[in-house]
């Protein structure tokens, strides 16, 4: 669930941002895009120089492509930071663009593209669900997703006119979590729809519109979770909660580096849960560490 409500609280950031100017919005969209494919190559190159060392560049060319070309929840977040700045040019109010999300998510479902080449996959991938010999190179479709952003915003609108938040999250937090743990249970237990892992059918990156409803269900309940649970945490804790999405994007990138490092030098290795989890923690902890200091030191990307 982490991608969606990345992708909602997006929303609601833009929708208390002092800066809505929708050209500033633009330029940040398209800042953003090129770090995403900056990272790309990044990775890809790691994974280069431990195939080289191997002698098999040759043999592993397409995965190499691939790593190159792949979009990400960092391509998306670009790309819908562009796609929003736009429709804001032609003064469009909450209820419209959460409008367009909800048509984007229907349209999504009809049909999804077979793409000839890893080129035309990865570069339709950014907008469509896209499949090439199966395998959908680009996760995260703007179409299918930009809802998450549209209701975060139009939400956030709505949040703003609230007045007694407590009674708000009381009423709403419990049937949204009934909804979308029933929902989601009932998907993972018989494997259909974003709880089906076939690459070649509808599945957690191609979002249909009955999941995009469960996840923002489970978004408005880890809210109301959240608004309980931070009363009763201390203020270095609620600092170092700021400090961490501050961070956000230098974290992402960083994490990323660690893992493609790990998957390199550690290829191989028994991957137990235990194993997993401690390894998780460990990527956790030192990138969140290492984008905080980055920040502060006012590091820009």
């Amino acid at each position: 669930m982490a991608a969606p409500v990345f992708m909602a609280c997006m929303g609601i950031g833009l929708a208390y941002s002092r800066n809505s100017d929708p050209r500033r919005i633009v330029k940040r969209g398209i800042k953003i895009l090129i770090v995403a494919y900056i990272l790309n190559i990044i990775r890809a190159l790691l994974y280069v120089i431990e195939v080289c060392n191997k002698g098999t560049l040759y043999e592993n060319l397409e995965e190499i492509t691939i790593l190159f070309l792949e979009g990400d929840i960092l391509h998306f977040a670009g790309l819908a930071l562009i796609l929003f700045g736009i429709v804001k040019l032609f003064n469009l109010k909450d209820k419209a663009i959460l409008a367009i999300g909800i048509v984007f998510s229907f349209v999504a479902t009809l049909h999804t593209v077979i793409a000839p080449n890893i080129f035309s996959s990865a570069t339709l991938g950014l907008f469509v669900a896209t499949t090439y010999e199966g395998l959908m190179i680009s996760e995260f479709p703007l179409v299918c997703w930009f809802i998450f952003v549209a209701f975060g915003f139009w939400f956030g609108n709505r949040l703003k006119c609230v007045k007694e938040l407590d009674k708000f999250y009381l009423k709403w937090g419990l049937p949204c979590f009934i909804i979308s743990f029933l929902g989601i249970s009932y998907e993972y237990r018989h494997g259909i729809n974003m709880m089906n892992h076939d690459p070649a059918l509808n599945n957690f990156y191609s979002m249909v519109p009955h999941d995009a409803l469960l996840c923002i269900c489970f978004f408005i309940f880890l809210l109301a979770l959240f608004h309980f649970a931070a009363k009763a945490l201390t203020k270095w804790v609620r600092d170092l909660a700021v400090s961490t999405s501050n961070a956000l994007n230098l974290i992402f990138i960083i994490h990323w580096i660690i893992i493609s490092c790990i998957c390199i030098f550690w290829a191989g290795t028994p991957n137990a849960t235990a194993y997993l989890l401690l390894i998780s923690m460990f990527v956790f902890v030192i990138s969140s560490w290492l984008g905080i200091k980055l920040k502060k030191k006012k590091i820009s990307l």
